[in-house]
């Protein structure tokens, strides 16, 4: 239900970033801006397909030099003319390997382009205010190293699902890998910009947290790096999709409730930690996570084409 490419969607953004920047920016509780919610998806339509073949021009420079890089003559792919070139959609080419891969890559970057266009408006009232987009855990549609350089500060969003099978060791390992990635795009602390207090509401069973593990999921953010610890949401929305999503304050309305009382035992903890906030981690190894060996693995076709499993392999070492 969009398209970064639109024009007419580009012009509506800012407009409405405008207005908030004029209204809101000089107000005291506002420390940043938010961009946006978990940038995501692809769109193929025109305007996307020509932003894609101008994308391929200034990459390539010629055909010649695509067709080599692609290898195109393979199966008779050869490309004669650039209105030729397609995005690998689900009607069109999606055998061409290198294709494939400079669409995920002009994917990241369109998106990026689309979040600097939103900060444009933002930044020419008040430059000043940081501007952040809340990231996912391993995202796979996204180059998050390339996403970091127009960030301020790195957010993201962290759902351990705890008490959704018995080794749960793996699932700590999981988000200690991923606090780790994010802390290392920018080589700073992180923003941690959305966990729950309680339960999801789109596992198989989305079960209530058990005590202690609030608690637990939060300190690991913070021992891993993390800045911040916020929530989504403050109120359990009264309908649509999210309405059974944990929050701060349940359907019930009031604060007398165990869950409201973690997050406010866990506040308590936090404010006699703020001496961590802007320390780094020393890093005693690093792995190499890289979004194009990633996208080009999982999509290549060769002598094993099942259980390649890079991000398992990776987290494994």
């Amino acid at each position: 239900n969009h398209c970064y490419t639109s024009p007419v969607f580009r012009e509506k953004v800012s407009i409405m970033n405008a207005r908030l920047a004029e209204r809101y920016s000089a107000h005291p509780a506002v420390i940043g801006w938010h961009i946006s919610n978990e940038y995501g998806g692809e769109c193929h339509c025109d305007y996307c397909q020509d932003a894609f073949r101008k994308w391929l021009k200034r990459k390539y420079g010629s055909l010649e030099a695509l067709n080599q890089a692609w290898w195109t003559t393979f199966w008779s792919h050869t490309y004669t003319s650039w209105q030729q070139i397609e995005s690998p959609a689900p009607h069109g080419e999606t055998m061409v390997h290198g294709q494939n891969l400079d669409w995920r890559r002009f994917v990241s970057d369109q998106t990026i382009d689309f979040y600097l266009h939103e900060i444009n408006p933002l930044k020419a009232v008040n430059p000043d205010l940081p501007c952040t987009a809340n990231m996912m855990d391993l995202f796979d549609g996204l180059d998050y190293r390339e996403f970091a350089k127009a960030v301020d500060v790195i957010s993201w969003d962290a759902y351990p699902t705890w008490h959704e099978s018995p080794a749960e060791d793996n699932v700590a390992s999981w988000f200690a890998f991923n606090h780790d990635l994010f802390r290392s795009l920018k080589q700073k602390p992180f923003m941690l910009m959305e966990s729950t207090p309680s339960q999801t509401n789109w596992q198989p069973v989305s079960k209530l947290k058990r005590p202690g593990m609030h608690r637990l999921s939060s300190l690991q953010a913070v021992a891993h790096g993390a800045d911040t610890v916020q929530y989504f949401q403050w109120r359990k929305s009264r309908g649509s999709s999210e309405k059974f999503h944990g929050a701060v304050v349940d359907h019930v309305g009031h604060e007398h409730t165990r869950v409201f009382q973690d997050v406010a035992s866990l506040g308590e903890s936090l404010s006699h930690l703020s001496e961590l906030i802007g320390t780094d981690v020393p890093a005693e190894a690093a792995i190499l996570f890289d979004w194009d060996n990633r996208w080009a693995v999982n999509d290549a076709q060769g002598p094993r084409n099942q259980g390649i499993h890079y991000e398992e392999t990776v987290m494994q070492q």
